[in-house]
């Protein structure tokens, strides 16, 4: 019974998600289906699927999701078939290849009841529970941002349990290659966000890639922990290659992923990704030892993993003393680490009971209690979705947008983005239905741009200001003027 309502909770969690994403509910609907349909017919192949489209099965730009993405509905799925399969076979009395919920059960309830509560502290300090799908990371729905990624670990350690000392094997294989797979993509989007925007040998220009990771629009290091995470499965496949194929193939995937590595200019990703790199070097020195012991065969491997030590070595050196962008960004380490510490401290200082210390202010509450409690900490400003008057669908809404509440030298620095496509260069305007309540500077961009830094813009600053007496919307149309758009 608990096997069949997991699966029967993800599968109405998954089928609402598809209805009501913002772009293509049909579409999904149907990518949900076919994607239950192959994942009951072939139980194991979520291990290859759910790594592989993790760094990348997210939409935000063009949905304006931010605490839901595509890859909820790809979980949701897929729990609902592992689970339901589960519980179908157990009605019949069959041998199901598939471990017992009760194999994996305490560490579930660990992870459920740690997660729960830190989840009810969230909506606690929120005031409660409130849907809203555009909703962002001040709203109470940012709780359940944080906590899903807990849920769904908490959910899997029970499908991740073998029946055999071989499907153990398969499944870390097939999970393995999962996860290379999708640092494939990843490396090859640095690598064309790179080409695109700053030059892949230009190791100057002051541009940190975010490849597919549209949460780093605010910031943060998600890019940084995935590489950093993904590193040692690049050491375990040139180790265990048994082809020279496969070797190349890992050793060019190596190659790549520390040029992106390198690329974020971070310097925690060195000493994480370094890590990795050194366990290769120790491997690479104890092949070298048995390597008289060695059959002919085996000596491509050794030659090999020598060219690849060294072309990462000149890859490196490359990045630190072929540009000047690190170099600056290591001269700043020590007040990067003070402004670090202020962070730090002042999030510590929100801690304000013993329930608090014990417990924490509860799951995706620190920017919204940071912005209210800390000087200076403020958002920039705030946009919401408002339903409209005539009813509940999404074309009688509107936006709100609104500036930072007090500290005006942050104003102008929070932006509303949207994906448009451009074929040719020629006149461009933005035509806008807008009402204000005071005359209010409006700033437009039509930019060149993957997620953060702008190769060419177009631009208006028209100050709006209300008509006396009416109180309604205004359509305005203002043209864009700037450089012209490359047109590579």
């Amino acid at each position: 019974m608990l096997a069949w309502a997991v699966a029967l909770s993800c599968l109405t969690g998954a089928l609402w998600l598809a209805v009501h994403h913002p772009v293509s509910p049909l579409f999904s609907l149907v990518l949900l289906c076919l994607w239950c349909a192959v994942a009951i017919w072939q139980p194991n192949v979520w291990l290859w699927v759910v790594p592989a489209c993790l760094p990348w099965l997210n939409f935000s730009p063009w949905t304006g999701w931010v605490v839901l993405e595509e890859f909820d509905i790809l979980m949701l799925a897929t729990l609902a078939c592992a689970y339901g399969r589960m519980a179908w076979f157990g009605l019949q009395g069959r041998q199901l290849q598939m471990p017992a919920l009760a194999k994996g059960l305490v560490l579930v309830l660990v992870l459920l009841v740690s997660g729960l509560v830190s989840l009810w502290r969230g909506l606690e300090d929120v005031g409660g529970l409130a849907l809203d799908w555009f909703a962002g990371y001040g709203d109470a729905l940012n709780s359940w941002r944080v906590a899903k990624s807990l849920l769904y670990a908490a959910l899997c350690v029970p499908l991740l349990q073998a029946t055999s000392a071989l499907e153990l094997v398969r499944k870390q294989t097939l999970f393995a290659v999962g996860v290379l797979s999708g640092l494939a993509v990843v490396v090859l989007s640095v690598v064309w966000e790179r080409a695109a925007f700053a030059g892949v040998s230009d190791f100057s220009v002051h541009y940190r890639t975010v490849a597919l990771f549209w949460e780093m629009h605010v910031g943060g290091a998600a890019l940084d922990v995935y590489l950093a995470l993904t590193a040692p499965f690049v050491v375990w496949a040139l180790a265990t290659a048994r082809n020279r194929m496969v070797w190349l193939l890992a050793a060019v995937l190596a190659v790549l992923a520390v040029y992106a590595g390198l690329t974020t200019f971070s310097r925690g990703v060195y000493l994480a990704m370094g890590l990795p790199v050194a366990v290769l070097a120790l491997w690479l020195w104890r092949q070298k030892n048995v390597r008289n012991s060695a059959s002919e065969r085996q000596f491509w491997r050794a030659r090999g993993d020598v060219v690849l030590m060294i072309v990462l070595a000149v890859e490196v050196l490359a990045v630190l003393v072929g540009g000047s962008f690190m170099a600056e960004r290591l001269a700043r380490s020590d007040q990067d680490l003070t402004s670090r510490m202020a962070h730090w401290r002042s999030g510590v200082g929100l801690l304000n009971s013993p329930a608090d210390w014990l417990l924490g202010k509860g799951m995706g509450r620190l920017p919204a209690n940071y912005a209210a409690q800390v000087p200076e900490g403020e958002f920039s400003g705030a946009v919401r979705w408002q339903q409209g008057e005539k009813g509940l669908r999404r074309k009688d809404g509107y936006v709100v947008l609104a500036g930072p509440r007090s500290n005006q030298d942050i104003a102008g620095s929070y932006e509303l983005t949207q994906r448009v496509d451009t074929a040719v260069n020629g006149q461009f305007r933005v035509r806008i239905n807008v009402r204000v309540l005071k005359p209010t500077r409006m700033e437009f961009y039509l930019c060149e741009r993957h997620l953060l830094y702008d190769r060419s813009c177009l631009a208006a600053w028209p100050t709006v200001k209300p008509v006396p007496g009416f109180v309604g919307w205004q359509s305005l149309t203002f043209p864009l003027k700037g450089e012209v758009f490359d047109p590579e």
